[in-house]
């Protein structure tokens, strides 16, 4: 979670976009892998749907972020660390 909140901070910030949206679509990609392996149903739903958010946005070169999906990111990854924090 310290990976994912650096690279949010760079993305909320505009700096390097390109390389922050790749490192969280690799940590949710990683979550949704753990979380199968774990049998964390939850998390892995949650990770899968920030997985695939994240990858059409890599893919349609999408680099600057509106509010709302801004803030899915961040919750997706606010209910991950919640979650985990209670397994």
């Amino acid at each position: 979670m310290a990976g994912f909140q650096k690279d949010f901070s760079l993305l909320k910030s505009g700096e390097n976009r390109k390389a922050a949206l790749k490192n969280i679509h690799r940590y949710a990609h990683s979550l949704k892998g753990l979380s199968a392996m774990m049998e964390l149903a939850d998390i892995g739903a949650i990770a899968e749907k920030l997985e695939s958010v994240l990858g059409k946005t890599l893919k349609g070169n999408v680099f600057d972020l509106d509010v709302d999906k801004m803030s899915e990111i961040e919750n997706g990854f606010n209910e991950i660390n919640r979650l985990l924090k209670n397994c």
